[in-house]
């Protein structure tokens, strides 16, 4: 019961610190969006909302299917580009299935949750569905 409970707060640690940094890249899109747009209206604000919280809801959804494995055949192809090109070079991975076995052995080690970027999604984009209902 302990050994679960210090792996919530690890957890929670993890996913409220993804949350934090989620938030940070929002608001620098955001302001960044509003500067190029020359101004600082509700239209304007709501639009730069909408756009941070697609954005960091992409980066959550692009880091879970990475970690679920959906990109280990490509990263694959690009190490073994090294001993393709010199012959003599020795492979880390016999083949793709060796590569993926000892990255699922990684991946259990380390727990992810993109639950913090999503949340932080959902919070730039609740206040941009707010001020779309305020601006009708």
């Amino acid at each position: 019961m302990s050994s679960l409970l210090c792996n919530m707060k690890k957890n929670f640690k993890i996913i409220l610190f993804k949350g934090l940094i989620g938030l940070v890249i929002g608001i620098i899109f955001f302001i960044i969006y509003c500067l190029i747009r020359f101004k600082l209206d509700i239209y304007i604000s709501r639009d730069g909302l909408f756009l941070s919280g697609f954005f960091i809801f992409v980066i959550g959804l692009i880091s879970y299917v990475s970690n679920e494995g959906f990109f280990d055949s490509i990263s694959y192809g690009f190490l073994t580009i090294p001993s393709l090109i010199n012959t003599r070079k020795e492979r880390k991975f016999k083949d793709l299935y060796e590569y993926r076995l000892s990255k699922e052995k990684i991946r259990k080690e380390n727990k992810f949750s993109p639950l913090g970027y999503i949340l932080s999604s959902l919070i730039f984009l609740l206040i941009a569905l707010l001020l779309f209902i305020a601006t009708l």
